[in-house]
């Protein structure tokens, strides 16, 4: 499904390296883990809203939208390839998720619709104000929390197994 091959050669590649990067063809997601990834981004949107109404005085709607997107896919991938990647590198995916999501939220909500949320201008490294490195690098140290959350929760509420991780930093 994720293969392609060349004709010239008639050799088949694999997109990402020796895995598919996403499901398995013959993997699917139940319907207690979609309810199960449900619940993580509806959490994890309102966790976040008051987070940052706590730390910065004030948030936004939009951001309870962005960062419940963000826990669904981080929570996702998680449950895909907790085994085969280590926390390191799930924690890496989960900061480039968050800045993707954080960009296209900002792009709709300061650019489109000039609601003014926020305004990265003045942070190095930024892209058109609407994400920049230092909070890229943050995210990388959030994404932990929609990480442990999804695995936990299986644990604690639906019966599923306990988590490990691997904490190989080149894996």
């Amino acid at each position: 499904m994720y293969r392609f091959s060349s004709f010239s050669n008639n050799k088949t590649y694999h997109y990402l390296g020796k895995e598919d990067f996403f499901m398995k063809e013959n993997k699917k997601i139940t319907k207690e883990e979609r309810l199960q990834l449900g619940f993580v981004a509806i959490l994890g949107g309102f966790l976040y809203f008051y987070l940052e109404n706590f730390v910065r005085g004030f948030s936004h709607y939009s951001m309870i939208l962005c960062a419940g997107i963000s826990f669904y896919c981080i929570g996702y991938l998680s449950k895909m390839k907790r085994k085969q990647y280590s926390i390191f590198r799930l924690m890496a995916l989960g900061a480039l998720i968050i800045t993707t999501f954080e960009f296209l939220t900002g792009i709709l909500v300061n650019i489109v619709l000039d609601l003014k949320v926020w305004n990265y201008e003045n942070q190095p490294f930024h892209i058109l104000g609407q994400i920049c490195l230092p909070y890229s690098l943050l995210w990388f140290f959030l994404a932990l929390v929609p990480i442990l959350l999804q695995d936990y929760l299986g644990y604690l509420l639906f019966h599923q197994e306990k988590p490990s991780y691997r904490i190989n930093i080149f894996h």
